[in-house]
């Protein structure tokens, strides 16, 4: 790198050293200065430019090192090709090392939704017990072993929730409610008649 007063003027690469080279073995005189063989101007790049923007400069103008220079355009440094690509390499694998992040997060995010919709599948949401589908489920697989095993088994249907009592009186609760909450003579005859007809109505069952 040439500089004149901290100023870039001119780069002196291999290939221009290679050219000197080549030319005295040829009985040339050699150059009297670093003028006479540098590649000039040298092209520079900001040190507050990303490394896209110096890898896009040294691709479009088919060079291997790039100036960096301050806002006084004054020397800062040099970036070469192999710097250049190994800023992108890291840049690749950090981004390669998040998406390979946020894939586990949403795979584990799925299996767990999965999990609570095979959960729900197989439950009630009244009772929040088994419903059919997971009776069905712990049938087959008892049946299988059974037939593995070559075992007898028994299936016993109980009805010990009374469902059909309990969908009843959670549907006459909003109606005793609203029959009772007026305060005139007829809302709380109403409401007694409902009471009496209602434990009556328990009791028989």
């Amino acid at each position: 790198m040439v500089c004149r007063d901290g100023e870039p003027v001119g780069v002196i690469s291999e290939r221009d050293l290679a050219g000197v080279l080549a030319a005295q073995l040829d009985g040339q005189p050699l150059p009297a200065s670093a003028r006479d063989v540098m590649s000039s101007p040298a092209v520079t790049v900001f040190d507050h430019s990303t490394a896209d923007e110096a890898m896009e400069c040294v691709l479009c103008c088919g060079i291997r090192r790039l100036v960096v220079v301050d806002a006084g355009n004054r020397l800062a440094g040099l970036v070469t090709q192999t710097d250049l690509l190994n800023a992108r390499t890291l840049q690749i694998e950090k981004q390669r090392a998040s998406l390979a992040r946020m894939v586990g997060e949403r795979t584990r995010e799925l299996r767990v939704a999965n999990e609570q919709l095979r959960t729900l599948s197989l439950l009630d949401g009244l009772l929040e017990i088994g419903n059919r589908r997971a009776m069905e489920a712990a049938l087959d697989k008892h049946h299988a072993q059974a037939n593995r095993y070559e075992r007898p088994y028994a299936v016993a249907l109980l009805d010990v929730d009374h469902t059909s009592r309990a969908s009843t009186i959670a549907t006459d609760i909003p109606r005793r409610i609203e029959c009772c909450s007026g305060s005139s003579p007829r809302s709380r005859r109403c409401c007694a008649a409902r009471t009496r007809s209602t434990g009556t109505a328990e009791r028989r069952s």
